[in-house]
């Protein structure tokens, strides 16, 4: 029998750092039969404080240093004729592109080329509350030309795929699928086993309960709310807020932690690659966000046997169903806490088992692989 000639898939992502999506990149790099695929990773460069480096993605890659996350014309340009240029060299049958830089430039290229399947992951919804007008209005005028130039876009919960048709209309139409993502639900699964550990790695009390925000300290994320929830939670309770991640935000929120003082309650962790002994450490893990996409970090708290809370935005609720606390997005930082503390003080067993046994079996890594290889094998046919 003649050996089959592998499919050729050039994956294109915007940076690595220690987010959900070089998570989700790392299965895919990782998991996908190499009988059936040759994979190649082209990413871009990830800013100081996002966690360069800090997570290992395997299989083969190529930098490219032109290739970030702000808007910059001329690197830009030189990032898309780097990325023209590898296209040709490699002739992929698939271009799959995460992230908005990398999905824009990447798939106009692949388009020009003629790639013969043109596919985005989105991982968030970045349509809103990240630009300007003007410039909010520039990107998703390249994002509708991007799409039209793709064969599939991928949302990863309906929530998200409502709101990819409605910003980019008729450039989206019929090319979406819901594939929800996923994570390795076999490290995180017993996580609370190493619970007394893990709180005396952070120097907590049995009776400290701990609030943890996995997050990058910028806006969107809003930070100063995680502060200010905390701030009224320790008249009620001894407790400490946990931020595991880092970003330009990080001397205010150390600020505003100082004036309402909590400079003591307030832990600064930077970059951390042991999220499940963090998560088995915590009471709660919560997000403040003001837009999300489909967060990976909750899923993994869940799959922890963790608490979680987050405000319904994006694919929050998709993600969390009644297995998580949905805060009001409007509501002030008082109001969730007045809503979070019943969920510290008395914490529900029997709805973290349910959620923990949901994620494990809804979103593991072997889902995901099967899902994706069933696209490209559709598209590959088309």
């Amino acid at each position: 029998m003649p050996s089959m000639i592998p499919v050729r898939v050039l994956r294109c992502i915007t940076r690595l750092n220690v987010g959900g999506p070089t998570r989700h990149v790392s299965l895919l790099m990782e998991g996908l039969d190499t009988e059936r695929y040759e994979q190649l990773l082209v990413h871009g460069t990830a800013g100081i404080d996002e966690g360069a480096g800090k997570l290992s993605v395997p299989g083969s890659s190529v930098h490219v240093p032109d290739l970030v996350r702000r808007i910059a014309p001329l690197r830009d340009r030189r990032a898309r004729r780097v990325l023209a240029s590898l296209i040709a060299e490699q002739s992929p049958h698939i271009v799959h592109t995460h992230q908005g830089k990398a999905g824009a430039l990447a798939r106009i290229e692949a388009a020009r080329a003629g790639t013969r399947a043109i596919v985005h992951t989105y991982h968030g919804h970045t349509f809103e509350g990240y630009f300007g007008a003007l410039v909010g209005a520039a990107v998703r005028w390249v994002e509708r030309r991007a799409a039209r130039a793709s064969h599939a876009l991928i949302c990863q919960s309906p929530s998200q795929e409502r709101d990819v048709l409605r910003v980019l209309g008729t450039a989206a139409e019929g090319r979406t699928r819901i594939i929800p993502p996923a994570i390795d639900v076999d490290a995180f699964s017993g996580a609370r086993s190493r619970r007394a550990a893990a709180r005396r790695g952070l120097g907590v009390g049995a009776d400290t309960r701990v609030i943890l925000l996995p997050a990058r300290l910028v806006s969107i994320k809003r930070p100063m709310h995680a502060v200010d929830v905390v701030a009224s939670l320790v008249s009620h309770m001894d407790a400490v807020l946990v931020l595991a991640g880092d970003g330009p935000l990080r001397p205010e929120v150390a600020a505003r932690a100082r004036d309402l003082g909590l400079a003591d309650r307030v832990r600064f962790l930077g970059w951390r690659v042991d999220l499940p002994d963090l998560y088995a450490a915590a009471d709660l893990v919560l997000l403040t966000s003001a837009m999300e996409g489909t967060p990976l970090c909750l899923l993994e708290a869940m799959a922890s046997g963790t608490s979680v809370a987050a405000p319904a935005v994006g694919g929050v609720g998709d993600l969390l169903g009644d297995d998580g606390v949905l805060l009001d997005p409007q509501a002030t930082p008082l109001e969730w806490a007045g809503a979070l503390r019943p969920v510290i003080e008395d914490p529900d067993p029997a709805r973290a088992a349910r959620a923990a046994a949901r994620v494990r079996e809804s979103h593991a890594p072997r889902r995901l692989l099967e899902e994706i290889e069933a696209l490209y094998g559709e598209l590959s046919r088309a």
